[in-house]
């Protein structure tokens, strides 16, 4: 954009001036593409650059084949053991899944076995009962053997007026952080990422309290389809990146072949209720009270259950997002 604050009132130029600006605007910016890009310091990249097709096919094998080879050295001691992890969306899934926990510990004769689960993921509609949630399962692994593990999952839309919800999931304690925005990956790492110790304000008690960056997970809403959108993002602060929804399992395992090392970064999503569709428009404020939306409607979405009823007569659970 051109900065017009300088200019006094009523200042005038000739058209031919702007076109004149214009073309040396596109000039500088094909000219920047032509010079070195700056050292990123995060990540060590190389710089490709394709004229034809053919470049590009060539580049993006070259560049498979670097993720392929590559086998960084936090990587080095995996087992490649498998784990589970369970997305609960109400403290009674989460009370739930700790009972089975401690019925386990009392009698160890569960029905279920367990032995695979160690982490639960609490993914709320409201921030309001996560604390209680990670409170729960913290008391069960301090009770049990087990080393069960608690990801607090941010929100899939950032609504405006929220663009501080890093700090309230911060302040959780989790042992890690289900990220579904690159937004939000950006502020993470732009604050050090996993591990690095930051001051926040805590409104409660107008103090400051000192909070450690948990371990970022990335949710299939990041849409990790390839090998080379997968790596990217685990190079930029994930340490570990669910498939995307789009993937059959034929595209998983390849996925999973190209990462290479990597793919003992790879989740995939085993079971979950597809979403039909997603819209704006809230039924819950449309039909359980008086307001239009989640700023005059008193949240009823999180006292009450909607289903809608196709021409099947099939109920289908609506959930707000």
């Amino acid at each position: 954009g051109i900065d017009v604050n300088a200019l006094e009132q009523g200042c005038w130029c000739p058209l031919s001036w702007i076109k004149e600006t214009r073309r040396k605007a596109l000039a500088n910016l094909e000219s920047a593409f032509d010079e070195p890009l700056p050292k990123d310091d995060h990540f060590d990249r190389n710089h490709y650059v394709a004229s034809t097709f053919d470049d590009e096919l060539a580049i993006v094998d070259q560049m498979l084949d670097e993720i392929a080879r590559e086998s960084p050295e936090s990587l080095k001691s995996t087992k490649g053991e498998s784990r589970v992890s369970v997305l609960a969306r109400s403290f009674e899934q989460v009370d739930a899944i700790c009972n089975m926990f401690e019925r386990k510990d009392r009698n160890n004769n569960s029905q279920i076995d367990i032995s695979l689960l160690n982490e639960i993921i609490v993914d709320f509609l409201e921030i309001d009962g996560i604390n209680a949630a990670v409170s729960r399962i913290r008391e069960v692994k301090s009770h049990s053997s087990s080393d069960l593990r608690v990801i607090v999952a941010s929100p899939r839309i950032i609504k405006p007026g929220e663009e501080g919800i890093w700090r309230t999931l911060l302040k959780t304690r989790p042992d890690g952080i289900l990220v579904r925005s690159t937004g939000l990956l950006y502020r993470l790492t732009q604050l050090g990422g996993a591990g690095e110790k930051i001051t926040i304000h805590n409104s409660e008690d107008n103090e400051t309290m000192e909070v450690t960056i948990p371990e970022l997970i990335g949710d299939f809403s990041l849409n990790a389809a390839n090998a080379i959108t997968a790596y990217e993002l685990l190079q930029s602060g994930l340490k570990r990146i669910t498939a995307s929804y789009d993937l059959s399992a034929n595209a998983i395992t390849e996925l999973a072949t190209l990462l290479g090392k990597r793919a003992s970064q790879l989740e995939v999503v085993v079971h979950q209720h597809m979403p039909i569709f997603h819209t704006e428009h809230c039924v819950f404020a449309r039909f359980l009270s008086k307001g239009n939306s989640y700023q005059d409607c008193g949240h009823v979405c999180t006292r009450n259950t909607v289903h809608l009823r196709d021409q099947n007569g099939k109920d289908n659970l609506v959930l707000a997002d």
